[in-house]
């Protein structure tokens, strides 16, 4: 019966519900929510595999803290491990505001707004990961280190983000060009 219908109406309304049409109406969205909705939308399995992995390999780079004392630099190449893996977010965030969101350039947004805009949703996005670093972080590193460690992590977004626009790249060569990168920021961490 359901497919006897959609053939014979092909186009028909979508109801909202009454509770949906209330929110709609009473709460409006902030402009850096506007692409973490349209994530997990459109695709959920990227945002959640992405934050599951980065998650994952934060808490066991914190965990390694808890059996042995050491430096920064461990910390360090696991933020870069967990921001290299965030790649396909940084490129989804790309395509939202040059493909999909074309209405962005005609905003009359100043440069400092659509920056201050961009590392808003850098920074929602990248809540799980801050909240791991917060609640696992080693005993004998100060504040200041925790405030590093932040700062990396949005700075390695920020910079990826600003590679898209440098060149137009398939994905296949962007993944080789953040893995050389990724290894040569271990390395640089090492030394």
């Amino acid at each position: 019966m359901l497919l006897h219908q959609s053939l014979h109406y092909p186009n028909q309304e979508r109801k909202q519900t009454l509770l949906s049409r209330f929110l709609q109406k009473t709460i409006t969205k902030p402009f850096p929510f506007f692409f973490i909705e349209w994530i997990t939308r459109r695709r959920p399995v990227v945002l959640l595999g992405t934050k599951i992995f980065s998650v994952l390999i934060l808490i066991g780079i914190t965990q390694l803290y808890k059996t042995d004392i050491y430096d920064f630099r461990l910390l360090g190449m696991g933020i870069v491990i967990a921001c290299a893996a965030q790649i396909n977010l940084i490129q989804e965030i790309h395509r939202f505001d040059n493909y999909h969101f074309l209405i962005l350039r005609n905003l009359p947004l100043r440069l400092t707004s659509r920056v201050a805009y961009l590392a808003c949703t850098i920074l929602i996005l990248m809540i799980p990961e801050v909240g791991v670093l917060i609640k696992n972080f080693p005993t004998y590193f100060t504040i200041a280190h925790l405030a590093e460690a932040v700062l990396f992590t949005i700075s390695i977004l920020a910079l990826f983000y600003g590679m898209l626009y440098t060149k137009e790249r398939s994905q296949e060569q962007l993944l080789s060009l953040v893995f050389f990168l990724a290894m040569g920021w271990i390395i640089i961490i090492l030394f």
